[in-house]
């Protein structure tokens, strides 16, 4: 007799009863309840930065990788900061996709020949369906100094833009209500590509959350402009600012594993600083991230 159709049988006093399906889909004896719930929906979180959140073998084929270091203190994929966020503070998430490419710029600029963020997103066909993006970028456009920060504002400025001076992007990008006027939103000024690449996760999923870092190798014109962009978008932006904590390869609290006192050189986080990175992301966004 097969259990899954047959009624129940035997010598019982009680009355015979069927098998059925409950809301889930398992089988359960008729007027019978599992009162199994479940307290967590999984999380899905996607990457989009430079090589500080790389890892060879996770990133699209062809990715630039910084990680794993050769020097070997960070030769685990959990060692990274994105991972440890996800796979031991969060509740219940997983990494969904990660479009790290090491050197590359938020903002298209003249001369460097690696794809900007925006064109990543586009050519990769977005970040999969993430609940959760994390946009760690900016290091590379300070530091090359190709594309201005904003109209011809240099990236090295000291002081972030106005919100006169960002009301017009804001503007454009609201005017952008097709995926294709998106897509065509203007990309070379890292405060324009920025709002670009907001509004290509957003056009995608309304209700993405987005993590906006700040690195700690970046400038004070560069802080305050994700912070303007992140504010502009409350429901869905929060900003994560590791340049507040020590900035410009302070050792004290982010050591670089290639850190050398003698030139300054070296901007990439130890094993040690990513986990300090994931436990601020989560001591600061957490209670928000979960929900």
């Amino acid at each position: 007799m097969n259990a899954a159709v047959a009624a129940y049988s035997g010598s019982c006093k009680y009355p015979l009863k069927n098998w059925v399906m409950d809301a889930d889909g398992y089988p359960v004896i008729e007027g019978m309840t599992t009162n199994l719930t479940t307290t967590t929906t999984r999380k899905r979180i996607s990457v989009i930065g430079d090589s500080i959140s790389t890892f060879r073998g996770i990133v699209p084929y062809g990715y630039g990788c910084h990680y794993p270091t050769a020097d070997g203190d960070l030769t685990s994929l959990s060692q990274t900061y994105w991972w440890i966020l996800a796979n031991e503070l969060m509740l219940d998430a997983t990494i969904e996709r990660n479009l790290s490419y090491s050197g590359s710029c938020v903002a298209y600029a003249n001369g460097v020949d690696l794809p900007h963020y925006p064109m990543r997103f586009i050519d990769q066909q977005g970040l999969g369906e993430a609940d959760i993006v994390i946009i760690h970028g900016g290091t590379n456009d300070w530091s090359k100094n190709k594309a201005p920060l904003y109209g011809n504002v240099s990236m090295k400025a000291t002081e972030g833009p106005k919100d006169s001076d960002l009301a017009p992007l804001f503007s454009a990008a609201e005017a952008a209500t097709t995926r294709a006027a998106v897509e065509a939103l203007d990309d070379t000024t890292f405060c324009t590509a920025y709002i670009k690449l907001i509004e290509l996760i957003l056009e995608r999923r309304a209700d993405t959350k987005i993590v906006c870092i700040v690195g700690d190798y970046t400038g004070v014109g560069v802080q305050q402009s994700i912070h303007k962009i992140a504010a502009h978008y409350p429901n869905n932006a929060r900003v994560v600012d590791l340049l507040e904590v020590n900035g410009f390869n302070d050792q004290v609290y982010m050591p670089k594993h290639d850190y050398n006192p003698a030139t300054g050189g070296g901007c990439h986080p130890s094993a040690k600083a990513m986990v300090f990175m994931a436990n601020k992301i989560y001591d600061e966004l957490g209670a928000w991230l979960e929900e």
